[in-house]
């Protein structure tokens, strides 16, 4: 009888007093790191020889690393869309006034109504908040042009690692849960890495630094306006140390900004790396990004750390940019949204796993409209010709199209693009209106190589 009323007592007890019963525990803080225009096979990580990413090597290793994670686009706009919204971009038209549309469920206005304190740091200025970028956003600051031309075309990491920090100075003193999101931009045009990091890859003596980067950045602006460009040997090479440099420079700048959390923070706070696109370096001809699906611009980097999951893991499945909304909710026990692609990246059980889909509208010099990665397999449709088909595995560089000599394969991934094609979201009602920047804007935009 005593044994009874006693359990009964405690019983009582633990219903009255339930922290008692279990320790509350918050969620984990969210870190979402994207680096504009970073290729993943210029990361050590990805295979790359040269010492470009020592601090992204190292964060692999506590963590689970994407080997096959691809964007849904080549220019950023719509590929950051895609990575809020949990899906493909209904909007993926230059110039569009907004590329998340009013009352969209996003990542950020989740956390935000789940207690979560926002923020983002952004340093590409075409990630405006008035374009939907920051809803959800408690806290919203991207880098701003200019129009008398006084302030750089993009901002350094400098600028966006200050802004972080000053804000996690004042959410480490308190006890809600926080998601930071940093946006970087070293790798993207124009290629302005510290000179130091440049000289740790530059492997031409004779040629002076300063020089070839003027070169090579008056030469791609011309190429971006529709010119013939013809790059020497020399200056090529310069281009892809130039760019390595200044992953190499980014790299330091996401491990200066992890340092500032300490320990104990690190520990509750889950960390995803990625990136918008990648960018071409002559690999098929071509440069700069938004012309072109190859795999050089569709594959990106893609990281998590997630307190108590083992580190070193690999993932070897087809994932895309909008699986990572969904996927960081579910890390963190909150519900996804209806409108979210179904996807959890940690499952090898969801449904578009053997499936990447891209999509590129037309700018200058745009050569491909879609593409879809199904395998080992890869069909990219340009808005002019044929359709290309790759076996990655056998040919990664996508140099020897095989279309004509399997055409029943090409027609099945042909139909398989069509109907990735139509699950797209599409405008029920009438697109946005168009924003077309004045002049010296407009300038100062496409010399990062937007077409407005």
């Amino acid at each position: 009888m005593r044994a009874f009323v006693f359990l009964v007592y405690a019983l009582l007890a633990f219903a009255v007093f339930p922290a008692f019963a279990a320790e509350v525990v918050p969620r984990p803080n969210i870190l979402l790191v994207v680096v504009d225009t970073l290729r993943a096979d210029h990361l050590g990580v990805y295979g790359y020889s040269r010492p470009t990413s020592p601090v992204l090597d190292a964060l692999a290793r506590e963590g689970t690393l994407f080997t096959r994670a691809y964007s849904t686009s080549s220019w950023t706009q719509p590929a950051v869309a895609s990575l809020f919204t949990g899906t493909r971009p209904a909007v993926i038209a230059p110039r569009s006034a907004r590329y998340i549309l009013a009352r969209t469920p996003v990542l950020a206005a989740e956390l935000r109504k789940a207690g979560y304190r926002t923020a983002g740091f952004v340093a590409n200025p075409v990630l405006h908040k008035n374009r939907g970028y920051g809803t959800g956003f408690e806290v919203y600051d991207s880098w701003i042009l200019d129009r008398e031309g006084k302030s750089p075309p993009k901002a350094s990491a400098e600028w966006v690692n200050g802004g972080a920090r000053a804000w996690l100075s004042e959410r480490l003193r308190e006890e809600k849960p926080w998601f930071l999101y940093v946006h970087y931009m070293e790798p993207h045009t124009p290629y302005e890495p510290d000179e130091k990091t440049a000289r740790v890859f530059w492997r031409n003596p004779d040629l002076p630094i300063e020089q070839a980067r003027e070169r090579i950045e008056q030469g791609l602006e011309a190429y971006h306006r529709g010119e013939a460009v013809r790059f020497s040997e020399a200056e090529l090479q310069a281009l892809v140390d130039l760019y390595d440099a200044s992953v190499r420079d980014v790299d330091a700048a996401i491990g200066d900004l992890l340092s500032f959390l300490p320990p104990e923070v690190r520990k509750r706070t889950v960390v995803c790396v990625t990136a918008d696109h990648g960018e071409e370096l002559h690999d098929h001809g071509g440069f700069l990004h938004a012309h072109t699906l190859y795999d050089e611009l569709l594959r990106v980097p893609l990281l998590f750390v997630v307190p108590g999951r083992p580190g070193g893991e690999k993932i070897g499945r087809i994932v895309q940019l909008s699986g990572v909304a969904p996927t960081l909710l579910r890390l963190v026990s909150l519900p996804v949204p209806d409108s979210f692609e179904p996807i959890d990246l940690f499952s090898p059980t969801t449904r578009r796993d053997a499936y990447a889909y891209a999509e590129l509208a037309p700018f200058t010099r745009t050569f491909h409209h879609r593409a879809l990665v199904r395998g080992p397999h890869k069909l990219v449709l340009p808005f002019e010709g044929k359709p290309m088909l790759f076996d990655l595995l056998a040919d990664p560089g996508e140099r020897r199209d095989l279309s004509e000599r399997e055409p029943a394969l090409a027609a099945e991934l042909a139909r398989d693009l069509d109907a990735r094609a139509a699950e797209t979201p599409r405008l029920r009602r009438k697109p946005p209106p168009t924003v077309l920047p004045d002049a010296s804007l407009r300038e100062r935009l496409r010399a990062l190589g937007y077409d407005f």
